[in-house]
């Protein structure tokens, strides 16, 4: 009888050994800790990472990489302070999730994780929502990151972002070199038709100096305002490319002081759809104007209000090959309420007749300018419908929640769940995806830079989004010109603009990393400044903002010496 009993007991504590251990286990990979689990309501992820850490203080590990199908909650704000917070997800194979990084109910803190250093993020699945399954969609909830160093580098590599109501990251410091690939940010609008939550990637702040940012095949779909927020911050380099915005209410690109600044490939769809009432235009537009989808101000203004046209010139924004269309509903509320000042309280809209209200009369004006801002390039703009493969119409929803918001003019407004599936009910976003927003138009597939298709790209590939790493992969080295951002080759590219006064832009890839010396030369051969002094860069485009208003006239070379590498080019200074 004894035998047996302890025969049954060991089989007890094996069965519980075994099943803790599906739950929740560690594997140590180099610098690398893997964290296995597979239940949303077992330990804390910020407190397996807060224990992480050596006798002495130090990080025992360097990276963390979560599995497929894994949960990862947190019970508060995963603080990585002193180190660069670096988290992965493990290699997905078809029909897996990526690892889901959720704050649990309750949660303690506005920001799911805070950083003061570099953060890396790649195939995650990132969500605000309380215990998900069943938890509750607050208002205003939570936010997602929150960046708190000078001069960091985030990545943001193959992951989804869901419900962030607060921000998605807030990055709002000086130096940030931001870079975003192969990115869905979906669902941010809360319960309570407030028109601030749901905001994106905010990097503003007057005087802000942002260092890069690169934002190339994402998507954005269902919220706002701001998908990207840079409002009095200036930027050395800009790009944002094959970029796919769907159902916006208000200011999806709220910015105006563009310094080094490209727009190219993006498509817009219903994405900036309130308008705004003599309440709301206030500290948007500087001349309270209509807010378009792309704006532009003057940002070299003395403190008496005038304007340094030598330096404007020297700015520059390429606007090229996007296509921007509201759907009639749209319209048909714009046109209702416009209509009627006093009633709708001066409700105003971009024109719709000028690409939907792609730009407002003083963004069309400067770009129109040519002799004032000489390096403004406004093409190819168009307005169709792109013909999404499979595609929830949310134009009705768009309408009752602004409605719902100027309520004033709008009695019987209900308020608005945007978190609906197609059937009515409310969106589960751990669901395989159900819908694909590839553009089917045959004039939009070949209406790039480069003859190709306009949009994020990731929904050309078979499974879109759910698509594992190496499906990705195989696309960039495969052919697909516009997804691949790595260069096969190094190369230096000619300064923009050319001639200048008093700085300019020296672009060039690195096909592999290496160590980068950047100098300038006069005629004479003698070293007038040093750019880059052996700096580690990582492969890649690169971009480096020049300002000779130290030199003087006259001709000058640049050379760049990155690993075997050696290449110069010509400029030529007009003070």
């Amino acid at each position: 009888m004894t035998k047996h009993l302890l025969f049954a007991a060991a089989i007890v504590l094996l069965s519980v050994a075994f099943f803790s251990n599906t739950v929740f286990a560690t594997t140590e990979k180099g610098d690398t800790l893997v964290i296995h689990q597979t239940d949303q309501n077992t330990l804390a992820w910020n407190e397996i990472v807060a224990a992480d850490t050596n006798a002495d203080g130090s990080r025992k590990h360097l990276v963390y990489e979560l599995d497929p199908d894994g949960w990862y909650p947190l019970t508060t704000t995963l603080a990585a302070a002193t180190y660069d917070l670096t988290v992965i997800g493990g290699k997905r194979t078809a029909g897996q999730a990526r690892p889901c990084i959720l704050a649990g109910d309750p949660f303690g803190g506005w920001y799911m994780l805070s950083s003061g250093k570099n953060v890396t993020f790649k195939g995650l699945h990132i969500m605000q929502v309380a215990n998900t399954l069943g938890g509750a969609i607050g208002s205003w909830a939570r936010s997602g990151l929150e960046v708190q160093g000078e001069n960091c580098k985030v990545v943001f590599h193959d992951c989804i972002w869901d419900h962030t109501t607060g921000f998605s990251a807030n990055m709002t410091k000086t130096g940030i070199n931001l870079k975003v690939t192969n990115c869905l940010f979906r669902f941010s609008k809360p319960l309570d038709n407030s028109v601030w939550a749901g905001q994106g990637l905010d990097i503003s702040g007057n005087g802000i100096q942002i260092d890069t940012i690169i934002i190339q095949n994402c998507t954005w779909y269902g919220g706002g305002p701001f998908m990207l927020k840079t409002w009095g911050a200036s930027e050395k380099y800009f790009k944002m490319d094959h970029v796919t915005i769907v159902d916006f209410v208000q200011w999806p690109i709220h910015g105006v002081h563009w310094v080094n600044a490209r727009f190219t490939n993006n498509v817009f769809y219903n994405a900036y759809t309130m308008g705004e009432d003599s309440l709301q235009v206030k500290g948007q537009d500087p001349e309270l104007l209509p807010f378009g989808v792309i704006n532009v101000d003057t940002v070299y203004v003395d403190s008496l209000g005038t304007v340094d046209f030598t330096k404007e010139a020297t700015r520059v924004l390429v606007v090229h090959n996007n296509n921007n269309f509201v759907s009639q509903k749209i319209k048909d509320y714009w046109a209702i309420a416009s209509a009627d000042p006093a009633t709708y309280h001066e409700f105003r809209a971009t024109d719709p007749a000028d690409n939907d209200g792609f730009i407002n009369s003083r963004t069309k004006a400067m770009f129109a300018a040519d002799a004032t801002w000489p390096n403004f390039d406004l093409a190819n703009t168009t307005s169709l419908d792109p013909q999404f493969q499979n595609y929830f119409d949310y134009a009705d929803t768009l309408v009752n929640y602004s409605k719902k918001y100027y309520d004033y003019a709008w009695p019987g407004a209900q308020a608005t769940m945007f978190m609906m599936d197609p059937d009515g009910e409310p969106y589960d976003p751990t669901d395989p995806m159900v819908y694909n927003l590839k553009v089917n138009n045959a004039t939009l597939r070949a209406a790039s830079t480069t003859g190709g298709p306009v949009g994020d790209l990731t929904w050309d590939l078979t499974n879109g989004y759910n698509s594992t790493q190496d499906e990705l992969a195989a696309v960039v080295t495969t052919g697909v010109e516009e997804i691949n951002v790595l260069p096969r080759k190094f190369a230096l590219e000619q300064n923009y603009p050319n001639p200048f006064n008093p700085s300019t832009t020296i672009n060039f890839s690195l096909a592999k990393t290496a160590n980068v010396h950047l100098t300038v030369y006069n005629l004479l051969g003698q070293k007038v400044a040093t750019l880059i002094n052996n700096q580690r860069m990582e492969a890649g485009p690169q971009s480096f903002h020049f300002d000779a208003s130290k030199l003087t006239s006259g001709v000058y070379f640049y050379k760049l010496v990155a690993g075997d590498f050696v290449s110069s080019k010509k400029m030529l200074l007009l003070k």
